[in-house]
């Protein structure tokens, strides 16, 4: 198991290259780095990690005058071989000097250990079944995981209401019934829905009594 800090040494001749995690984590480890007694008198550092031949730059922490800190991620992660050198630099931002370079390898992600973002293609899904017909649509045939078939997409019926319940609605009251307070007479409802007098005869911009009850109720009389 590969602890949360992977601790580099630059102080130790032998170091050479760690195991720094798993491809593709994010923020998973942290690198602490010892710098190399040459490096001790810098004022500030910057890791360089060589990564497919370019050089990549970044801050890190100082945890207090010993050693230095930075999370790992993604394009550092992205490669299973990473180099890194340490460089130390004055304040006047002038470089003090780098140390060697190491290397980190990042296992596959095929271990299964925390951080395993990537694998081996799994198996197809199920997917839409083949068929269906244009216009159709997918709908579920029974409560069971996957169990769908083609169907006609049904458009909802329109609602056909009778003329005179219509203008009935618009009166607010029943014929021949009065008008009371607040509401209209059947005739004035039915000269709204007409837009003329019954049974006078239409004029511009009107439409005829007889056309208007024909929409009103889907065209029977």
């Amino acid at each position: 198991m590969i602890g949360k800090t992977i601790k580099v040494d630059l102080r130790a001749c032998e170091t050479t290259g760690v195991t720094a995690g798993y491809i593709g984590e994010i923020n998973h480890r942290k690198l602490e780095v010892y710098p190399p007694d040459d490096l001790k008198s810098a004022d500030y550092f910057m890791i360089a990690f060589e990564i497919n031949g370019e050089t990549c730059r970044t801050p890190v922490t100082m945890i207090g005058n010993t050693r230095v800190q930075v999370s790992l991620a993604p394009p550092v992660t992205s490669q299973s071989l990473v180099g890194m050198t340490l460089e130390g630099y004055r304040e006047d931002r002038t470089i003090l000097g780098k140390s060697r370079m190491i290397s980190l390898r990042f296992l596959p992600s095929a271990s299964g250990e925390p951080g395993d973002f990537t694998g081996p293609p799994g198996p197809p899904g199920v997917g839409v079944p083949p068929g269906g017909e244009d216009g159709q649509v997918l709908t579920k045939a029974s409560a069971e995981d996957y169990d769908t078939h083609w169907t006609d997409h049904e458009i909802c019926p329109v609602l056909e209401i009778p003329y005179e319940t219509t203008a009935m609605l618009l009166a607010g009251n029943e014929p021949p019934g009065e008008a009371e307070d607040g509401e209209m007479t059947y005739a004035e409802a039915m000269s709204i829905l007409t837009g003329n007098e019954t049974p006078g005869e239409a004029e511009d911009d009107e439409i005829p009594y007889w056309l208007a009850k024909q929409i009103l109720h889907g065209g029977a009389e």
